[in-house]
């Protein structure tokens, strides 16, 4: 009883076939197998059957040998060809020697006798059912390692990646004037190589060679990465072999090794003019080319403290000029269009914002003495202002008589004086630009008219016999790029 009832719990959700040309026989099983299994479908021949098997998800095949059209030897033979693993059981009244031996050779799991016992019956559909039991818990087994392998391989690929991104996302840290720069043009990438009907595998390999594009960054110096100035012969010399540096990094993650070729290419030119190889037209990869498009249209529309940034038709317009020449013809048709509704980002503020930001401006533009901000910083402050017209008002302040104080007092009094005014100042104004211009000027940009009337007490300098004047600049009026040309008014 026990038995019967394990029978019924393995099988109760599989499916046999019954194979048989005597309609009593095939009505009468069907009543009994109806106890024990799920589903049971029937057949008088062999040809029957296999429209069965083709229709239907058949677990356990019953037959009989000795039927019209198709015999059940035959029938094994069919299935055999297409399931070498599925149970079947021979019920016959031949014992001849013949059909035991054909019923062994086509993998046959049972061999039964008619009259059938029940018991012995029973026993075999047991043997069946189990065996599919087992086979189903192993591929059950092989396919959960085989997602425990995929999930490995996949957080595997995953840690890579987000290693690689947070190294990019490091670099651009460093630099708060490209930050998002590589997330950009991956987007501006993917966008092209759309207009351009790449499928969607070829556009997340795009996206992911713009996302590692500059990796080679992060063996850059700090004194060029961050040098917010245009770079000498000599500087943009270092910086181009990020390239090759990018390339030594991606050939150690074996994932990367599809995007190489895109990322060693994307400073190349379509007229052979580019670096690091000096490669031309179709010898650049065409996911470089797009590449090469986006990594330019983001520099173009994003400002740099030097430079005003483009709006997005004087990009395209500057891309489609150079066509031919630095741009891929269709690289470029394409890019007009996939990018003219782009808007780009506006957000990046020239003068540093936090104690970072500072910290990074002033190992390009301290003044080493008062610790204020130096010439160098207001020129660039006044080509960013020349464009976004942010400040109102320059000041210029003269501290007269110092010449005469340095030679009373000596260099280190008269450093320590200037230090103290320029203390000052930044503390009297705090939401103002202060600058070290000369050797003893000042001077204060402010988005506000303020009162510059000093005195002496202000700037702690009372007893020197020194005095100060200053001169104000309406910057809407006089509206320059550099100080030279507003001392010319």
């Amino acid at each position: 009883m026990n038995f019967l009832r394990k029978l019924k719990e393995d099988a109760q959700d599989l499916n046999v076939l019954f194979v048989d040309d005597d309609e009593s026989i095939v009505k009468r099983m069907q009543i009994y197998l109806q106890k024990i299994f799920n589903s049971v479908y029937t057949a008088y021949n062999g040809q029957e059957a296999l429209e069965i098997l083709q229709d239907h998800n058949i677990d356990i095949v019953l037959t009989d040998i000795a039927m019209p059209k198709l015999n059940g030897i035959e029938l094994v033979k069919h299935i055999r060809k297409s399931d070498e693993q599925k149970p079947i059981i021979i019920i016959s009244a031949f014992n001849d020697l013949e059909y035991l031996r054909d019923a062994i050779t086509y993998g046959v799991h049972g061999y039964l006798l008619k009259p059938i016992d029940y018991d012995i019956f029973n026993r075999e559909l047991y043997k069946a059912v189990k065996l599919i039991v087992t086979q189903r818990e192993n591929q059950e087994y092989k396919e959960h390692l085989q997602k425990l392998v995929f999930q490995k391989e996949k957080d595997l690929i995953e840690n890579y990646e987000s290693t690689m991104i947070a190294m990019v996302e490091i670099i651009e840290s460093r630099d708060s004037y490209t930050a998002g720069h590589s997330k950009r043009v991956a987007h501006y990438a993917s966008k092209i190589a759309e207009e351009m009907g790449f499928d969607i595998q070829t556009k997340q390999l795009l996206y992911k060679a713009g996302m590692l594009h500059d990796i080679g960054k992060i063996a850059v110096p700090d004194s060029i990465l961050l040098n917010p100035h245009r770079l000498t012969n000599r500087e943009f010399h270092i910086i181009q072999e990020h390239v090759g540096i990018g390339v030594d990094i991606l050939k150690k993650v074996p994932m990367f090794k599809d995007i190489i070729d895109i990322v060693f290419a994307h400073h190349e030119r379509y007229d052979g003019k580019g670096y690091p190889r000096g490669l031309k037209g179709d010898e650049i990869p065409i996911l470089a080319h797009i590449l090469i498009v986006a990594d330019s249209f983001d520099a173009m529309t994003t400002s740099r403290v030097y430079k005003g940034r483009k709006t997005v038709e004087q990009a395209l317009e500057e891309i489609k000029e150079l066509s031919g020449l630095q741009y891929h013809p269709e690289v470029v048709a394409s890019a007009i269009e996939a990018l003219k509704e782009m808007t780009p980002i506006d957000n990046i503020v020239q003068e540093p914002t936090t104690e970072l930001e500072k910290e990074k401006f002033y190992y390009f533009y301290k003044d080493s003495i008062t610790h204020t901000y130096n010439k160098k910083y207001l020129d660039v402050m006044l080509l960013q202002n020349s464009y976004t017209f942010e400040y109102r008002f320059l000041y210029i302040i003269y501290l007269h008589r110092f010449s005469a104080y340095n030679k009373k007092y000596g260099w280190e009094s008269g450093d320590r004086l200037l230090k103290k005014v320029g203390s000052a100042l930044s503390d009297y104004f705090e939401d103002a630009l202060i600058f070290r211009i000369h050797g003893d000027d000042f001077a204060i940009l402010s988005k506000e008219k303020i009162s510059v009337e000093f005195t002496s007490d202000l700037l702690n300098i009372s007893d020197h016999e020194l005095y100060i004047t200053s001169d104000e600049i309406d910057l809407e009026q006089k509206n320059s790029y550099a100080l030279e040309i507003l001392n010319q008014y």
